[in-house]
C-alpha cells in the first residue's frame, strides 16, 4: 500500500492516508490552543474542548508537553514525578494513563504520541500552541508577531494542587516569556524613537513596562521616553497608577529618584494651546486610538422603571473598566453630550461610530437590557470604528440585585477580548463605586440635574444616595459639588470631609477630583489648580475637571491678583466636549462681558436660556438680558419673579446685572423691590448687603456703611462680614475704631 503526506495549509493537521481505489484527499484540522493571557482550547472547527479544559491537571499536563524543553518526548517518570509526587509508582501511572485517555479522547488520537512504553510527545504538527508559535517569532526577529500572541501570562490564574514540581516550572516558564516579551517591546520602542516616531515608541514602551509592572527602573525609563517623545500626560499617568499601587499593596512611596524625574516632568514649561489658560498642558486624542473606548447607553427592552440602566451601564462599566495605564474610556459626559435626542433611546451602530469618530474613539461599546418576567439578561457587543466585530458577551439571566456582580463579570470578559494585559485586569478589582441599586439610582437622576445646572434639585437624590451607602464617595463628591452650586459653602465642605473618609473606595481619577474639590472648599486655591492641572493632563477629555478648573479661576482668581479672564480656556475646553454644558456656558458669558463684547455676551446668555428654561439659572439669565437690552417689559417681569425666588437666585440675578451688564441703576432696583416684598430677615439683610456694594461702588461711601449696619441689624453674619470687607478696602476713610 502506498501512503501520501498532505499538509494543505500551516494552520491545518497533516494526515497520513493509504492510497487505493478511489483515491480521496482527506484531512484534519488542527487542534488550537491558547495559553497567553487567554486559556482556552479549540477543535479544528471552532468547538470549545470543555472535557480538558475543566481538569486543570489534564491541561496542566497538555501544555507541559506542548511546552517543556526538550520539545519532543518526556519520559513517564518524570511526569510521575511533577503531577503526582504524592502517589505510589502504581497509582501515579494508572492516574497518568486516564489523563492521556481523557485528553486522546477530546484531542484526537493523533495529538498525543508514544515512544516505547516510557516516552510521551505532542506532535507539533496535531496542535497549534499560542506560546510555541511566540517563542518562534521571537527567535526569529519578529517581534511584533510575538507580542500580537504575547496577550498575558502564561496559564494566568491557573493552580494545580498537589503538583508543586509543575507550579515551579511554570512560575519559571511565565517569569522567562514575560521577561522575553518585555525586551521584545522595548527593541521596537527603540527602533521606532531611532526612526523618529514618537507614538510607535511610546506604544511599544508602554507595553514593556506593562509586563514587568513593579519594576521602578522600568518606570524611570518608560517615563523618559513618553517625555522625549512628547506625551507627558502619558508619563504622568503611569506614574500616578504606579505609586497608587505602590502605596495600596506595599504601604510605599515611589524612590526620591523617581518623585524627582517626575516633577522634573511635571514642571517643565510647555506652550499652552490657543484658546487655553496659560500652562495647561493638553494632549488630543489621535484619530481612531486603538485604546480608546467609547461606552454608549444600554437600549433598555422591559418596565420603564428600569430606564435608569441606559445611561447606568455607562457609568459601571466606565468606573470598572477606566483604570489601566495604557488603556481608557471615552468620558461619559463627552460622550452623552454628543447624543442628539437624547440617551434614553436605542442608539444605532451607524451614529454609534459617526460619535466614536468624532470622540477620537477606536473602539465602541453597544449593548441591551432585557427584562422579562422580573429576570433579566444584558448582552454587549464590541465593535471597532469600521463597524467590524470585535468581541460578544451575553450574561445568562438574572435579578436586579444581582446586577453588580453581572457587570463585574462582563468587564471581566471585555477585558479579555481587548487584551490590554495583567496590569489592566488586577486594576479592574479594585474598582467598585457601590454595592447600593438605590443608591446608584438616586446618584445617577442626581448627576443628570446636576449637568443640565439644576442644582437645588440634585441636592435631594444624591442626599438619598448617601444615604442608601454611607460609604458611597463620589455621591458625597458631587452632593459637594451641588451644595456649592447653591451657595452652600459649608454645607459643602461638611460634605466632601464625610466623603473624603471614603475615598479609598474610587478609581484613582475620580480620587485625584476628589482631592481637588476638597482643597478648593478648604480655601487651599493653589493646590487645587495644580491638582486640576494634573488631571486635566492625564485625562484631556474630563469635562467635569475642565469646568472645575475654569469655575476656580473665574471666582478665585480676582482675589489673588488674576484676572477672571483666564478661565476662558478651560470653559472652551469643556465645550469642545460637551456644546451645551450649562454652567460653561454662563461663565462665557460673564467673561464675554468683562471683555467688553456685550453682543457675544448676550448671545450666550439667550442660549443658556434656550437650553435650560427650568435650571436654576434661568431667571439671572432673564435678567441679564432685560437689563442689558433695556427692555421695561422684560424688567418688570424678571422684578415680578424674583419676588417669589430664592435668596441665592436673587443674589446671582444681582451681581449678574451689577457686574456684567453695566447697570448699576437696575441692579438698585433689584434690590430695593426686593425689599419691599421681602419677608424673611436673611433676603432683606441680601437686599441691603446688595445696596452697600453699589452705593461703595459708586463713591458714596456713608450711603454704604449705613445700609451694611441695617443688614447687620436683619442678620448678623451677613452684615458684619460686608463691613468688614469694606474696612479692608485700601482707598476707604475707616476710622481705628470702626476697624475693631
Amino acid at each position: 500500500m502506498t501512503w501520501l503526506y498532505l499538509q494543505p495549509s500551516p494552520d491545518l493537521m497533516p494526515v497520513m492516508l493509504p492510497l487505493s481505489g478511489s483515491r480521496r484527499i482527506v484531512y484534519r484540522t488542527m487542534i488550537e490552543l491558547r495559553t497567553l493571557g487567554v486559556l482556552d482550547l479549540r477543535d479544528g472547527n471552532g468547538n470549545e474542548i470543555r472535557s480538558v479544559l475543566q481538569q486543570s491537571k489534564r491541561l496542566a499536563l497538555l501544555v507541559y508537553l506542548a511546552l517543556a524543553s526538550p520539545r519532543r518526548y518526556h519520559r513517564r517518570d518524570s511526569l510521575l514525578a511533577l503531577f503526582w509526587p504524592e502517589l505510589d509508582e502504581e497509582h501515579a501511572r494508572a492516574a497518568l494513563r486516564r489523563s492521556l485517555y481523557y485528553l486522546r479522547t477530546g484531542l484526537g488520537r493523533e495529538v498525543i504520541a508514544g515512544r516505547g512504553e516510557d516516552e510521551l510527545a505532542v506532535v507539533p504538527e496535531g496542535l497549534w500552541c499560542d506560546a510555541t508559535a511566540f517563542a518562534e517569532a521571537i527567535d526569529a526577529s519578529d517581534r511584533s508577531r510575538a507580542l500580537e500572541l504575547y496577550r498575558g501570562d502564561l496559564l494566568e490564574g491557573l493552580h494545580v494542587a498537589g503538583a508543586p514540581g509543575f507550579q515551579d516550572w511554570l512560575d519559571r516558564e511565565r517569569l522567562r516569556l514575560r521577561d522575553r516579551a518585555a525586551a521584545a517591546a522595548w527593541e521596537l520602542a527603540d527602533a521606532a524613537e531611532h526612526r523618529g516616531d514618537g507614538g510607535e515608541a511610546g506604544k511599544w514602551g508602554r507595553r514593556g513596562f506593562e509586563h514587568t509592572p513593579d519594576d521602578e527602573d522600568t518606570l524611570c525609563r518608560v517615563l523618559q521616553l513618553l517625555d522625549r517623545t512628547g506625551d507627558r500626560a502619558g508619563a504622568l499617568r503611569i506614574y500616578e497608577e504606579f505609586s497608587r499601587r505602590l502605596t495600596l499593596e506595599y504601604d510605599l512611596e515611589p524612590a526620591p529618584e523617581t518623585r524627582g524625574l517626575v516633577e522634573a516632568i511635571r514642571t517643565r514649561p510647555r506652550t499652552a494651546e490657543p484658546g487655553l489658560p496659560k500652562a495647561q498642558p493638553v494632549r488630543e486624542p489621535s484619530p481612531h486610538d486603538s485604546r480608546l473606548l467609547a461606552v454608549f447607553p444600554f437600549a433598555v427592552r422591559g418596565q420603564s422603571r428600569l430606564e435608569y440602566l441606559g445611561e447606568g451601564m455607562v457609568h459601571l462599566l466606565t468606573t470598572t473598566l477606566d483604570s489601566g495605564a495604557d488603556f481608557r474610556v471615552v468620558e461619559p459626559r463627552a460622550l452623552l453630550a454628543a447624543l442628539s435626542g437624547g440617551a434614553r433611546r436605542e442608539i444605532q451602530l451607524e451614529e454609534a461610530r459617526a460619535i466614536a469618530e468624532q470622540l477620537g474613539a477606536g473602539i465602541l461599546l453597544l449593548g441591551t437590557v432585557v427584562e422579562a418576567g422580573g429576570q433579566l439578561q444584558i448582552s454587549a457587543t464590541l465593535y471597532g470604528v469600521a463597524g467590524e466585530v470585535r468581541s460578544r458577551v451575553q450574561s445568562p439571566s438574572h435579578t436586579e440585585t444581582e446586577l453588580f456582580h453581572v457587570v463585574d463579570e462582563i468587564a471581566r470578559e471585555l477585558l479579555g477580548a481587548l487584551s490590554i494585559g495583567p496590569a489592566m485586569r488586577s486594576a479592574r478589582l479594585a474598582l467598585r463605586m457601590t454595592g447600593s441599586l438605590d443608591a446608584l439610582k438616586n446618584y445617577l437622576q442626581g448627576e443628570r440635574c446636576i449637568r443640565v445646572g439644576r442644582y437645588f434639585d440634585a441636592m435631594e437624590p444624591l442626599h438619598r444616595a448617601v444615604q442608601a451607602d454611607p460609604e458611597f464617595a463620589l455621591a458625597y463628591y458631587h452632593l459637594a459639588a451641588a451644595a456649592a452650586g447653591c451657595a452652600l459653602p459649608d454645607v459643602a465642605r461638611e460634605i466632601i470631609q464625610r466623603g473624603y473618609a471614603h475615598r479609598h473606595r474610587l478609581a484613582e481619577h475620580d480620587r485625584l477630583l476628589l482631592d481637588a474639590q476638597r482643597a478648593w472648599l478648604d480655601g487651599e486655591v493653589s493646590n487645587a489648580e495644580s491638582l486640576y492641572n494634573a488631571i486635566t493632563a492625564s485625562y484631556p477629555d474630563d469635562v467635569e475637571a475642565w469646568f472645575h478648573l475654569g469655575d476656580m479661576l473665574f471666582h478665585c482668581n480676582p482675589l489673588r491678583g488674576r484676572s477672571a479672564v483666564e478661565s476662558r480656556g478651560a470653559f472652551e475646553r469643556v465645550l469642545y466636549y460637551e456644546p451645551d454644558h450649562i454652567a460653561s456656558l454662563v461663565h462665557l458669558a460673564r467673561v464675554a462681558a468683562i471683555e467688553g463684547r456685550r453682543k457675544e455676551a448676550l448671545h450666550l446668555s439667550l442660549r443658556v436660556r434656550r437650553l435650560s428654561p427650568e435650571g436654576d439659572q434661568s431667571l439671572a439669565q432673564d435678567a441679564f438680558a432685560a437689563f442689558t437690552t433695556g427692555d421695561e417689559e422684560a424688567i418688570d417681569k424678571v422684578l415680578d419673579a424674583l419676588r417669589r425666588a430664592r435668596a441665592v437666585t436673587v443674589g446671582v440675578a444681582f451681581s449678574d446685572v451689577a457686574l456684567y451688564t453695566g447697570n448699576l441703576e437696575g441692579a438698585e432696583r433689584i434690590a430695593r423691590t426686593l425689599l419691599e416684598v421681602a419677608r424673611s430677615t436673611e433676603l432683606r439683610a441680601l437686599c441691603h448687603v446688595s445696596l452697600a456694594h453699589l452705593a461703595v461702588s459708586q463713591g458714596r461711601w456713608a450711603a454704604g456703611a449705613q445700609e451694611a449696619m441695617e443688614a447687620e441689624r436683619l442678620d448678623f453674619t451677613q452684615g458684619i462680614e460686608a463691613r468688614a470687607l469694606f474696612a479692608a478696602l485700601p482707598f476707604l476713610p475707616v476710622e481705628p475704631e470702626e476697624l475693631a
